[in-house]
């Protein structure tokens, strides 16, 4: 990428881009090619960067997760209701977690509990009602996390109809989670992201 495509398509400064491209080269994670406004640089050690942001990940806060139960639903049927709710109101969302690396390389035999971050330009609570939710301590079938920010959503991939996390930021978020969640995070890291 140069510096103004990859700006361009995450949405940020091409300053910030470059500040990140030059630390990216003293670390030896980027090659660069060319020069001034035609110089590019490709990812010359992928394995390293993405255990450098897991290693960054883990320091970061764990998110906010509010849990909801959505009475006599399965999961992949609530998957469908979450998506047709939220393309309906607009409001972007993503499946993450277990499911997204279930649907990217399955590997569980049952989840149950969907995660999804959604971006809250819609109230949290007509979602919950669209789907007939309620918030609960324990039991849950539906954790959501909100997001601040469109980059969450960057480089979400259809699956079945549904919007999903990118896979490298389903890993991350798998890290982070419970029960069985570092297990399906090395699979997905082996058998989808391959670095």
């Amino acid at each position: 990428f140069s510096t103004t495509e990859l700006a361009k398509l995450v949405s940020i400064s091409p300053s910030t881009v470059s500040v990140v491209f030059a630390e990216l080269e003293k670390r030896d994670l980027v090659a660069a090619q060319g020069k001034g406004p035609n110089k590019t640089r490709r990812l010359a050690n992928p394995t390293a960067l993405l255990d450098e942001w897991v290693k960054q990940t883990e320091l970061q806060p764990k998110p906010e997760i509010r849990r909801y139960y959505v009475p006599r639903i399965k999961s992949e049927d609530l998957m469908k209701a979450i998506d047709e709710v939220c393309r309906r109101l607009g409001t972007a969302y993503v499946i993450t977690h277990e499911w997204a690396a279930q649907l990217y390389s399955p590997f569980l035999s049952n989840i149950s509990q969907v995660k999804c971050r959604i971006f809250p330009n819609t109230s949290l609570s007509t979602i919950a009602g669209e789907l007939n939710a309620r918030e609960v301590e324990e039991g849950s079938n539906w954790a959501l996390l909100e997001s601040q920010s469109m980059r969450d959503f960057l480089f979400e991939q259809e699956i079945r109809g549904l919007r999903v996390e990118s896979p490298i930021l389903a890993y991350l978020d798998l890290l982070g989670g419970e029960g069985r969640s570092k297990e399906l995070a090395e699979h997905l890291r082996v058998e989808r992201i391959g670095f």
